[in-house]
């Protein structure tokens, strides 16, 4: 059995209103599997997989299958607050994650400006239309594509990929 603190908080979200009560937090681990810091809290309402046994078997397939490939330069599409992004801290040079979700990026962003992961950059992009437009200088020469799509799929940026330069594609 796997022991969970006690609520802290609570949010409630209505049409035209939200009340929050108290800390809603969550504990970073709930939301990346292999952080690189020991403690961390992150806003409630990020996207976290639900069974964390299951996540740390995902992440570390992911990251796996990136080393058996040798990629270093990588390009993440949905990297959502950086579960597997931080996954692959000790395998690539550089990572490129895009995410829509605004408060992702910034966890993301900043664990990883914390613990000095200087290749690694998170990007706010809206992919709906594709990854292309939102791919500059460096970020061009990427050799892997991470892709962790939401429920609805991938279509979208899956087309452009058929053309891309990238080596190995993990979804």
């Amino acid at each position: 059995l796997e022991t969970v603190e006690s609520v802290r908080g609570v949010r409630v979200i209505g049409d035209d209103r939200e009340w929050v009560i108290g800390d809603d937090s969550v504990d970073g681990s709930r939301v990346i599997a292999d952080s690189p810091v020991e403690t961390i809290r992150f806003p409630a309402g990020l996207f976290r997989q639900a069974n964390p046994a299951i996540n740390r078997q995902l992440t570390d397939h992911v990251r796996e299958a990136v080393e058996q490939q040798g990629g270093d330069h990588v390009l993440e599409l949905f990297c959502g607050a950086g579960n597997l992004s931080f996954a692959l801290r000790d395998t690539v040079d550089q990572l490129v994650g895009f995410e829509q979700t605004s408060a992702a990026v910034e966890m993301a962003s900043t664990l990883a400006s914390f613990v000095q992961l200087e290749g690694f950059r998170f990007v706010e992009a809206d992919l709906s239309d594709g990854y292309r437009d939102w791919l500059v200088g460096d970020d061009l020469g990427f050799d892997t594509v991470v892709l962790d799509p939401p429920r609805s799929g991938a279509s979208f940026v899956c087309e452009e990929l058929v053309d891309a330069d990238a080596s190995t594609i993990v979804y």
